[in-house]
Parts: structure tokens; sequence; C-alpha cells
């Protein structure tokens, strides 16, 4: 799904899909448009939402289909604004005890991409697999994989008056088990951003420009962190805790230097 130069007043969601066991292959592109919606959290649907959701309703007999997973479904916020909500990859989200089960379901290869974009919302996911309370502005998370995964906030990315982006929640994965929300999620900043919690990160590769450069100098962080929960980087986590995989589950921190068109790595 494709919004290129529109408006939308008043919008509640967007969504490239709703399903009740699987998700995948979903792209939805905002190009040059703008988008007006209330930035509150209502239920199973989020404000202002650019998701992929699996949705879990009770059925007559009470049972729910074990679900599936959600893989290879992007996000796209080019040119744009947003005045509110939550922007992510994929969203999993149940008001019943009685779920199917989740526990083996993987969240993989989504991705969120905003860049050259004004945006006002809470929260940049690129899986959630929680329920959110508004009433104590809390998560309830779920079972399930959120692995190699990809968030990009790209240049020129601001709120509408031109500020930092400051954000309540920066997260790639988010679920029950942080340690199933990590592995392979990467993090690639080219703006500066504030955020209160942050986390399900496991390479965070940070781009600056001669303008980054500037800010850095005079003082400001590439992300500031201003919440009080801590913020773990599994720098220390066993590889066991991620079942089969091989791969380090160390943080990997990357400086990417662009300069007058030059690119280098160090």
């Amino acid at each position: 799904m494709s919004d290129t130069d529109g408006n939308a007043n008043s919008t509640f969601a967007i969504g490239g899909s709703r399903s009740r066991v699987e998700s995948n292959n979903n792209s939805v592109n905002i190009i040059g448009s703008k988008i007006i919606g209330d930035s509150a959290l209502f239920g199973a649907f989020m404000a202002v939402n650019i998701d992929t959701s699996i949705y879990s309703y009770e059925e007559p007999q009470g049972s729910q289909p074990n679900v599936k997973g959600a893989s290879n479904n992007s996000f796209i916020v080019r040119d744009s604004e947003i005045s509110g909500g939550s922007i992510m990859a994929v969203r999993y989200s149940h008001n019943e005890a009685n779920a199917g089960d989740l526990s083996n379901a993987p969240y993989e290869h989504n991705s969120v991409e905003i860049s050259n974009s004004k945006f006002d919302g809470t929260d940049i996911f690129g899986v959630r697999i929680c329920t959110y309370s508004a009433s104590d502005d809390s998560f309830t998370g779920y079972e399930g994989y959120g692995q190699y995964n990809t968030v990009t906030i790209g240049e020129n990315v601001t709120k509408t008056d031109g500020s930092i982006l400051d954000l309540n929640n920066l997260y790639e994965g988010f679920a029950k088990d942080m340690s199933k929300a990590y592995l392979g999620n990467t993090l690639n900043p080219h703006s500066l951003v504030k955020t209160k919690n942050f986390g399900g990160f496991q390479n965070l590769n940070f781009f600056i420009n001669d303008n980054i450069l500037d800010d850095l100098k005079n003082g400001q962080a590439f992300i500031s962190i201003t919440g009080e929960n801590s913020t773990k980087l599994h720098s220390n986590v066993n590889n066991s805790e991620f079942g089969n995989a091989k791969e380090s589950a160390n943080t990997n921190i990357t400086l990417l230097c662009k300069y007058k068109r030059r690119f280098r790595e160090f």
C-alpha cells in the first residue's frame, strides 16, 4: 500500500494487513504526505499506526489458532509529516488470556525506515509483541522471537517544530523475553534522537555527516536516553539464551562517517 502526495485528517490507523495467524511480505509506503490523527492507543488498535498486525480474538468455542509469526514486512516514511501515534513494522496484540501458542512464532526480517520527515509520535518499534496499557503507560510482553529486523532513522528526521526527534520508546524488538527480541536486530540512526526507553538492538550503526558532527561538537548526544529504566545492551549474554543461534550475542557498535560524499568506516 502506498500513499503518495496525500493528506489524511483524523487518521486512526494505517496498516498493511491484519491477521490472526501470520502476516508476511507486506509493504506500506508513505511518501510526500501529511497524516493527522489522535496519538492515543485503544485496545488492539493504534492511532496513526504503521504496522502489520496480528490480532487474536476469541472464537465461539474459546479456542485460538497458533500464531505463526510475521516476516518480510516493511514500513517506509519519506518526505512526510505525521502528527502522532506510533510507527512499527509488526505489532502483535491480543485481549484474551486463552490465546493460541505464541512461543515459537518468528518475527524476522521486518523493517522500518523514516527519512526527511517530521514525526510527533511517541514510539518507533521494529517488532512489538505486546499489549499497551494507557492507564499506567506500561507494556505486557508476549512470547515470540523478534530477530533480524531493522529500524532506520534517516537524515533530516525531526519533530514538526524542527527540534530533535523525541520518543517514549525506541525498540527494534520488544517481547516478554527480551533475549528473544534482540539477536540480529539493527538500528541505523542518521539523525539525533531522544527516547525515554530503548532496547532490542544488537547492531548500532551511527551515521555521522557534517551536520551531525557539528551537533556532537556542540555537546549533543546522538541518542539520548531520558527515562529511568536501565538500558541493557546484552554485551555479556550467553549464546545459549538464543536457542540454536550461532551468531555472537554481543552488541556491535559502528561509526560510519560521511563527509563530502566520501564514505568510510572506522
